[in-house]
């Protein structure tokens, strides 16, 4: 019974993402910083389909912050 509660409770979605989050656009942002460190407008274009990739997911809190260093980079 305490099984199926657990079970009920869960938002598959939720751990999806969180997953996705934490395996894969946080890996992929730290390797676009060392990688393309020399290659600002590659690193933007990377950081911005990141975000989109994001914001289309619904993860909007984690986009903001690839999406501003994309819109900095290419202001330069």
């Amino acid at each position: 019974m305490e099984l199926s509660k657990l079970l009920a409770d869960a938002n598959p979605t939720n751990l999806a993402l969180k997953t996705l989050d934490e395996n894969i656009f946080v890996r992929a942002l730290n390797a676009v910083g060392k990688q393309f460190k020399d290659h600002p407008l590659v690193k933007a274009r990377l950081l911005q389909s990141l975000a989109d990739a994001m914001i289309d997911l619904g993860l909007l809190d984690h986009a903001t912050a690839p999406q501003s260093e994309a819109l900095a980079i290419r202001r330069k």
